[in-house]
């Protein structure tokens, strides 16, 4: 078999990490995000006129567009962090414009709520105004969401605590088994060290024995940060409990199936049908163990 290795070619965004233009671009952004928060944050007429609103949001559309709030320095150190996780220089380069970012989110966040507090009987004439059809979609989702959005201060609260309560949380434990190596079978029969993911990858070898030591390393992985992991998603899950408790959310994946455009009637009944023939997976894992000839699938 062919073997087939893949590389990251950034290549297209930078000639490297320390390449002047991530500072050129980070300046752009901020040039470009404060233009429309400085044009935008002190007038209320798009908040009454669909006309108004209309040449706002053309504005909004093309700076989160072509710029956003970290633009291609952000997406590409992003992608960095991703492939080389253990690098402390290239983390403190992403948690410095990772900063960056969030301010200008929590300095622009005042144009996404003050839509979302239009008065709902002034919320018709926005949607049948024949120029906004094209964000007719999106205001419905964000008029949708209205009644569970706190005011701006308490928004730039939530958002300013997200690190703490979330995202580091998330890294910490990605970033232990990043580091993770163990020593398993390779596929022409030696045995070498391997990552965390190419572990991963080996146990979908064809070859049943690569297949079975891949997985006792990968779960050996798994099992020595178990405690990590498990203190992490019950702070994760705090942290959510926090938010849809100010919030007033009835459930907590309400807010998810506004975002994904689903009522939760609908999610209950797919859930509801599948767990209620889980037989058939059953009876599927007893014929693929009877036809491979073993007693159970491990």
């Amino acid at each position: 078999m062919k073997k087939i290795s893949t590389t990251w070619d950034f290549a297209k965004f930078y000639k490297g990490d320390d390449d002047p233009a991530i500072e050129e671009n980070r300046k752009a952004v901020e040039q470009k995000s404060y233009a429309f928060i400085n044009k935008w944050k002190d007038r209320k007429d798009y908040l009454k006129e669909p006309a108004v609103l209309l040449k706002a949001l053309d504005e909004y559309e093309e700076w989160k567009r072509n710029y956003g709030t970290d633009g291609n320095a952000g997406y590409y150190l992003w992608l960095r962090t991703q492939v080389d996780r253990n690098n402390p220089e290239l983390k403190a380069k992403f948690n410095k414009i990772h900063e960056f970012s969030r301010k200008i989110e929590n300095d622009i966040q005042f144009f996404h709520l003050r839509i979302a507090k239009i008065p709902k009987a002034s919320q018709p004439a926005f949607l049948k105004y024949k120029g906004l059809w094209k964000y007719r979609h999106f205001l419905e989702r964000i008029f949708a969401e209205a009644k569970y959005m706190l005011s701006e201060k308490e928004e730039k609260v939530l958002n300013l605590k997200a690190t703490t309560s979330y995202e580091n949380w998330v890294r910490m434990t990605s970033d232990f088994l990043a580091k993770e190596e163990a020593r398993v079978l390779l596929e022409d029969g030696r045995t070498g060290m391997k990552t965390l993911s190419e572990i991963s990858s080996l146990t979908c070898s064809n070859n049943k024995k690569v297949r079975d030591v891949a997985a006792k390393a990968f779960n050996a992985i798994m099992d020595k940060h178990a405690d990590v992991a498990e203190v992490e998603l019950n702070s994760i899950l705090a942290n959510k409990k926090v938010d849809d408790e100010l919030r007033r959310v009835s459930r907590p994946d309400l807010l998810r199936h506004i975002s994904d455009d689903i009522e939760s009637e609908v999610v209950d009944s797919l859930v509801k049908s599948v767990s209620g023939r889980f037989h058939i997976s059953t009876q599927y894992y007893e014929l693929k163990a009877k036809l491979l000839g073993v007693k159970m699938l491990r």
